[in-house]
């Protein structure tokens, strides 16, 4: 089974395999439905019914930890670098119907945010015809991360307000495992000037809402 779908990646690693790919936007922090074919979205205002989807981490994949560490496949099936989003189009090659979460966290990856959620058992029913366990599946999005390695490029694909070209290696404390290259809304990422920036515009904000709530209260005195 591991080799016919090694074969498949390497074959074609972005198959036309139709199956739904939710995804949340991160500038917007919403999630929305795009098909395939990228041709419709649709915004989703509740994703409680995705609360029972499995959940999975890059951290999984991640080469440069144990297993200890929180690492679910075999180092030779692990690479550097993984991303949720790629880990997102591999469900999909797979044929499962995911949700990518661009800024969610797992605790002991810090610097690399996103995770996703596919639809593993429906009623009770597995969604894959051979994909019944949770390590054949880390086995197979595994395989896609292989035939799919992550570049500098690679973070651009899931575009963040303020980054108009490939960041620059994040400065690694010595003794933290993080990756080399990370997604764009990486805290890692966050340079003091896009801080300043941040603050600046919060603060302005609430200088706004500030105006807006005395502008209220003078027309209610008015009536």
């Amino acid at each position: 089974m591991g080799s016919n779908i090694e074969d498949a990646f390497q074959e074609n690693p972005i198959s036309s395999v139709k199956s739904q790919n939710l995804i949340q936007d991160v500038s917007s922090s919403k999630t929305f439905y795009e098909d395939t074919d990228r041709s419709k979205i649709i915004y989703i205002e509740n994703t409680k019914e995705f609360r029972k989807w499995s959940i999975i981490y890059p951290l999984y994949f991640d080469s440069r930890r144990s297993i200890k560490a929180g690492r679910k496949v075999p180092i030779s099936k692990a690479v550097e670098n993984p991303l949720a989003n790629t880990m997102a189009n591999g469900a999909r090659v797979l044929g499962f119907s995911c949700i990518f979460e661009p800024d969610k966290t797992h605790p002991k990856d810090w610097a690399n945010p996103g995770r996703i959620r596919i639809l593993f058992k429906e009623n009770g029913i597995f969604s894959h015809v051979s994909l019944k366990t949770k390590k054949a599946l880390y086995l197979a999005l595994s395989s896609y991360l292989q035939a799919n390695l992550t570049t500098i490029m690679s973070p651009m694909k899931v575009p963040v307000p303020g980054f108009n070209k490939p960041p620059s290696p994040p400065d690694i404390p010595k003794g933290i495992l993080m990756g080399d290259i990370l997604p764009l809304n990486s805290p890692a990422l966050i340079s003091d000037e896009c801080l300043e920036n941040f603050s600046k515009e919060m603060a302005k904000e609430q200088r706004s809402n500030v105006d807006r709530s005395k502008q209220k209260k003078e027309k209610k005195k008015k009536h």
